[in-house]
């Protein structure tokens, strides 16, 4: 784990200043080792990496992975995806208008705009926050797949990023930002057995339904709003 404690411009005296000397002083029994690193060029940056031990690491990437980086990401996902398709933009606007919302929106209210939900859907599977494959170890007595074994504890994964580009699943407009896709109810159900964004079965993401109602509120937050506008007036 790394902390960035600062940096000073070069040909300023580097005196240690007091975030450092509150972090030289952390905890020591949840530290097995730190060191301090300098690097030069336009300025001087002073960093210092700590090795924690395995649980106490684990816990701290879950919690830093698992909510605010991920969820920020499929924030600015949609914005870029909106100003990409002012269309689509029009047509959410248009269905919002027509509700009777509470501030701040219920999400019973919510279910009368469908769009909405779809935009999030089709946003997380075009652009997964999570890229990498996601871990799994295979059980006792190993499996066969695809005509390949693999022995128990082989570590296997999928990427999200594949998975929704496949043509099967998604069509020959795989690639393109089309919510649409998702406003069929009985289609919705069966992309949402190909999707990874959340990981599946019986491992998929504990906080999926908190993040979607996240990001369906927060993102119709931002609408509402308007400010700055996402587009210049005409």
């Amino acid at each position: 784990m790394i902390f960035w404690i600062g940096y000073f411009d070069r040909g300023i005296e580097m005196d240690i200043p007091s975030p450092w000397e509150r972090l030289r002083t952390f905890p020591s029994p949840l530290i097995c080792d730190y060191k301090l690193t300098f690097f030069s060029r336009n300025h001087s940056y002073i960093f210092m990496y700590y090795t924690f031990p395995p649980c106490i690491f684990s816990k701290a990437n879950l919690s830093s992975l698992a909510a605010p980086d991920t969820v920020s990401v499929a924030l600015r996902a949609i914005l870029i995806n909106l100003v990409r398709n002012r269309n689509i933009h029009n047509e959410v606007m248009a269905e919002l208008t027509g509700l009777k919302l509470s501030n701040p929106a219920t999400w019973k209210e919510l279910a009368g705009a469908p769009l909405l939900h779809a935009i999030v859907k089709e946003t997380i599977r075009l652009h997964p926050p999570a890229g990498f494959n996601l871990p799994r170890a295979v059980p006792a007595g190993g499996r066969t797949l695809c005509g390949y074994y693999l022995p128990e504890g082989t570590t296997v994964g999928m990427s999200a990023w594949c998975v929704h580009a496949n043509e099967d699943f998604w069509g020959k407009d795989t690639l393109e930002f089309k919510p649409e896709r998702w406003l069929d109810p009985e289609r919705a159900f069966k992309l949402d057995q190909y999707g990874l964004s959340f990981g599946q079965g019986a491992r998929a993401c504990l906080g999926k339904n908190i993040a979607l109602v996240q990001l369906v509120k927060v993102y119709l937050s931002l609408l509402h709003s308007r400010s700055p506008p996402l587009f210049p007036a005409e």
